[in-house]
């Protein structure tokens, strides 16, 4: 087993037409011809508002080949927060945007009394608006986590958010520039909200709107416990829209409770009548799905397997014991440490199939923070996953302690699909 990994080519980016500020990237797809898309978000210094832009390069390029922006200075500014595929050749931003920024595509800007908007976009692979989409939710904050394409048909667009379900009024954080592509100015619970669009030759026509609610608490109101994050969506073809997320909130698209903890959710849409239901099985009994250890557990992405049929993966991070321990680790991170964790999911039962957690580890003394935030499978039987770890901590790998660059850093690993057994970190 070889812990070696060659570096192909790297690179960073500094906001080169707003020097000194900041840039955050949110999400990204590979498109046509190998192209990468970027998104998120970037300041102009002279007065920190953030613009949403689309950066691209290729995976034989080592910078970003081209960046553009796509709002203009407004009070609350606009940040970009996720990006996919419609079909073959069009691409799809989702974010949210000041109520009278240029990317409100709303008839009439004067009619919403809310602080933000949400918008859906296409573009064309060279980066060109083609069209735009004021998101439906006219009482409620939306803040887009997913945008997904139907590769059964290729005149839909899904977009799943997280909508405030309360206090909409404004949460600065003290920063120059925040990251607003996680975190969230307006708002203090969320619910999961999936909107169907089909892109016309000129427009964007709404199609459905769905809340989720969750069941309030046992004084009736709404609170962290009742909150809902929503880590990702894609369409799985053959079994649906496949959304997963986080939350302690008991409700229909959430399951129910199970040790009062923050755990895991998947949950599995028709995406023709948006009702719940897995095409690979009959009825609802395969749509819903509740997991996690007995302590928290966030989920924060989600990948598909297009390899195999039946299979998708979650990641995030976990302080309990998912059944994913690697028992053959030289140490074990202090009790209170947060393992990141990779989960392997079967799509026709919702059914775990494997579970692999990332230890990290400073001193005896210390608890650790790591998590996974990403995944990707390859045709040769292995699934990447990356994460950061915190604190100048040193991921676990079997008998080998990772060296700390210092402070939080970044990590990828290396799984095999079929057995779960980590190739390296």
């Amino acid at each position: 087993m070889s812990s070696v990994t060659q570096n192909v080519g790297t690179f960073q980016l500094d906001p080169a037409i707003y020097p000194h500020s900041s840039t955050y990237a949110a999400s990204m797809v590979v498109g046509p011809d190998n192209i990468i898309y970027y998104t998120g978000l970037t300041y102009e210094t002279s007065n920190s508002t953030p613009r949403c832009f689309l950066a691209t390069s290729s995976f034989t390029t080592s910078s970003f080949s081209e960046s553009t922006t796509f709002s203009e200075a407004t009070p609350s500014g606009d940040a970009c927060r996720a990006i996919g595929l419609i079909g073959t050749d069009q691409l799809a931003l989702a974010g949210t945007t000041d109520p009278q920024g240029r990317l409100n595509y709303a008839a009439d800007r004067t009619e919403s009394d809310l602080p933000l908007q949400g918008f859906a976009m296409t573009l064309d692979a060279f980066g060109e608006t083609l069209k735009g989409v004021t998101l439906s939710s006219s009482t409620r904050v939306p803040y887009p986590q997913a945008v997904v394409g139907d590769p059964e048909d290729p005149n839909a667009l899904f977009v799943a958010s997280m909508t405030a379900n309360q206090d909409v009024g404004e949460d600065p954080l003290d920063e120059l520039f925040p990251n607003w592509t996680r975190e969230f100015q307006h708002g203090t619970t969320f619910e999961l909200t999936v909107e169907k669009f089909f892109p016309q030759d000129d427009s964007i026509t709404p199609a459905r709107t769905q809340y989720f609610p969750v069941d309030p608490n046992a004084d009736g109101g709404y609170d962290q416990t009742t909150t809902v994050h929503v880590a990702g969506m894609i369409k799985k073809p053959g079994v649906g829209l496949i959304i997963a997320g986080s939350t302690a909130a008991t409700g229909e698209a959430y399951g129910t409770n199970i040790d009062n903890n923050v755990q895991g959710f998947v949950t599995i849409l028709d995406p023709t009548t948006g009702k719940y239901g897995n095409a690979n099985k009959d009825g609802e009994a395969q749509a819903f799905q509740r997991f996690g250890s007995e302590l928290l557990d966030i989920v924060t992405n989600i990948c598909d397997d297009p390899y195999d049929v039946d299979a998708f993966y979650v990641v995030g991070a976990t302080m309990g014991d998912m059944g994913g321990h690697i028992k053959d680790d030289i140490v074990s991170p202090p009790s209170g440490s947060m393992y990141a964790f990779i989960r392997k999911v079967q799509a026709s039962s919702l059914e775990e199939e494997w579970t692999v957690q990332f230890g990290a580890y400073l001193n005896n003394m210390t608890s650790t923070v790591a998590e996974a935030l990403g995944c990707a499978v390859n045709e040769n039987g292995s699934v990447y996953v990356v994460g950061q770890v915190e604190s100048g901590a040193g991921m676990i790998e079997l008998n080998t302690m990772q060296q700390s660059e210092g402070g939080k850093d970044i990590w990828i690993a290396r799984v095999n699909t079929t057995s779960g057994h980590r190739l390296w970190i």
